[in-house]
């Protein structure tokens, strides 16, 4: 009963003025795609700062595992 009460408010103003309905209709879409919006962009940071720091741990951990021909000097007690 609710429901249909409240369907036939909605049709009443929707006849009393077409151009109030048409505009929240309209707006209503804006204000979602600015959420949406809003919600991508928001995520892409989030994910542009983690993607980072990961790329910059594995960098570090590549660097720290180079080949070094050489890994003790010439100057340590074992070469003499």
């Amino acid at each position: 009963m609710r429901v249909w009460r409240a369907f036939r408010n909605m049709v009443r103003a929707v006849t009393c003025d077409p151009v109030w309905a048409l505009s929240t209709v309209s707006l209503n879409l804006v204000r979602r795609g600015e959420y949406v919006l809003g919600t991508i962009l928001t995520g892409g940071i989030v994910l542009f700062v983690l993607a980072s720091r990961q790329w910059v741990r594995i960098s570090v951990l590549l660097q720290s595992r180079t080949f070094d021909p050489k890994p003790f000097s010439s100057t340590d007690a074992s070469s003499a």
